[in-house]
């Protein structure tokens, strides 16, 4: 197995995506946690996350919670740290524990899993098009004009984030789901990425590339190039990818 992450600024004039990446988390040979972040109004709160959530999550882990609760309490404490910002992040991001991976989303950031012959998404979009999510903001008494979940005059397009808190009382909230899997004879890896990537391309041609490829690292630089050649340039948000390779000699 081996992990690499790689990013573009797409067609912005900064870059507010960042990520985190740990082989042998905490000196556990099997053990990897990773994540991408994509902040908005500024990467303030993504570089925050991408600094703290290793280290906090570590100790939660070690602490012998499980690491459902540990990345729920994590994400929680990182959003809490950026309170006083007016800014905030998605976070998506990943534990690997011997055959099992846990992944935690809040956002719309989004992963994929590649078995030999399967393609499927793991994680749900935080949006306004997302049902459930609409429901639980409109319950609260959040306003959504087309993309955006409204407070006055300012709009937000994720639904969840970790920051962010002139939006709490509209329903945006920093809790992620939890998702976890095992990781099968079949498993091919998975692909995390920022919604950059989703807006551009899909599951099924991403997951392909990971197939096609031998490597975590040819399977990610593939993707950005892909990337960075659709057209036009001018539209494309900065899109951070992490490819996770297991099965090397598949095709």
């Amino acid at each position: 197995m081996n992990i690499y992450v790689c990013s573009d600024i797409g067609g912005r004039s900064h870059m507010e995506d960042t990520s985190c990446l740990e082989k042998n988390f905490g000196g556990n040979k099997n053990w990897h946690f990773g994540g991408v972040f994509d902040g908005h109004v500024g990467a303030c709160v993504s570089m925050l996350a991408a600094e703290k959530m290793p280290e906090i999550f570590l100790e939660k882990i070690k602490s012998e919670l499980k690491p459902e609760k540990s990345f729920k309490k994590s994400f929680l404490d990182v959003s809490k740290m950026a309170d006083k910002q007016y800014t905030g992040c998605t976070a998506l991001a990943f534990f690997i524990r011997d055959n099992d991976i846990w992944i935690a989303n809040a956002g719309d950031g989004r992963m994929i899993n590649v078995r030999k012959k399967e393609i499927s998404q793991i994680t749900n979009d935080h949006q306004a098009n997302n049902e459930s999510e609409k429901a639980r903001i409109l319950k609260l008494g959040g306003e959504i004009k087309g993309c955006y979940i409204m407070r006055g005059k300012e709009g937000l397009m994720p639904t969840r984030s970790l920051g962010d808190e002139y939006f709490r009382p509209v329903g945006i909230i920093p809790d992620p789901e939890v998702f976890h899997r095992k990781i099968r004879k079949d498993t091919i890896g998975f692909v995390l990425a920022t919604d950059g990537l989703w807006e551009a391309m899909t599951n099924e041609a991403v997951g392909e590339i990971l197939k096609e490829t031998k490597t975590a690292k040819e399977a990610a630089e593939l993707i950005k190039a892909v990337y960075i050649g659709i057209e036009p340039r001018y539209m494309l948000d900065n899109m951070t990818v992490m490819a996770i390779k297991y099965n090397l000699n598949a095709s």
